[in-house]
């Protein structure tokens, strides 16, 4: 990377934290009343989503017209006031901003299930405790079995998605469990060019967890032409990012472990043939790169 982009990268950081941290003092107002005076809940969670997507919007706004990356927002018809699960392929902290273009502007806030400790970290854990993020606990033991421990799990999952029933989201789970990287790939040995293999445990139970108030799976494929790394990103390396998206409703989803297994690597298969045709639209047109 050249000088120049390090300074844009480094200016794109800047924007996208200064825009979270100026949403920090009316989220502390809010979380705040929120908690003193309940009969306020339904009108502060709608003047906090209100910030949330606007926060969206100004990262948006300054990636598009001032770092002059592209991506499309397909069209979902998704309710606000509904729970959905989110999947998506994972190579960078840069899917995250356009998981939340896409999904949080048309649809229900993004989330995803963190792990307790998390709340204590500094601005992070204010947006957990603000926006009701379930937050998982600590369920392993020593001594005990896969079938006993499966069921803890489980049951700290459905605790912690408790929070959704009064404020739905969408969920994002990252099957995969990591970011892709070719070496992790063939540590793996996966059979897909693009992806890892994914993980149904955390899918599945988040499925069991919110106890059939999932409305739907939002399967999203982020097609960049290239990979590059997230500095790389925000320096604006990439010109366009395609993104392909499939809503699942509830009557498809599978309903128990080895359905989920099934089901999940059906569709990996297809997202490695549809990011295989985005980078090969990419290397045939080297402008949307």
């Amino acid at each position: 990377m050249s000088p120049w982009a390090h300074l844009k990268s480094a200016a794109s950081l800047s924007v996208i934290t200064l825009n979270l941290l100026l949403c920090a003092l009316p989220l502390v107002i809010a979380g705040i009343l929120k908690g003193v005076v309940p009969g306020f809940r339904p009108t502060v969670n709608r003047f906090m989503a209100g910030i949330y997507r606007w926060a969206v919007s100004v990262d948006d706004f300054w990636l598009r017209s001032v770092i002059n990356i592209d991506w499309n927002r397909p069209e979902l018809n998704l309710n606000r006031d509904r729970n959905y699960l989110v999947l998506s392929n994972h190579s960078s902290w840069s899917d995250i901003l356009l998981i939340q273009s896409v999904v949080a502007r048309q649809g229900p806030l993004v989330k995803f299930l963190a792990k307790r400790e998390l709340a204590f970290i500094p601005i992070l854990g204010l947006i957990f405790w603000a926006y009701d993020f379930p937050l998982l606990r600590r369920t392993t033991r020593a001594g005990v079995d896969d079938v006993a421990r499966r069921q803890r799990e489980l049951q700290a999952v459905r605790e912690a998605c408790l929070v959704l029933h009064e404020n739905p989201a969408a969920m994002m789970n990252f099957v995969e469990g990591s970011r892709f990287t070719a070496e992790k790939r063939s540590a793996q040995e996966s059979p897909y060019k693009f992806l890892l293999l994914p993980r149904v445990g955390g899918f599945q139970a988040l499925i069991d967890g919110l106890d059939g108030e999932v409305e739907g799976v939002i399967d999203l494929t982020l097609g960049y032409p290239s990979s590059v790394s997230f500095w790389a990103f925000l320096s604006g390396q990439l010109s366009k990012v395609e993104i392909e998206a499939q809503l699942f409703e509830r009557q498809e989803l599978p309903t128990s472990r080895g359905e989920a297994e099934v089901w999940l690597a059906d569709r990996w298969a297809e997202k490695d043939r549809r990011i295989a045709a985005i980078r090969s639209r990419a290397e045939e047109n080297p402008i949307l790169s």
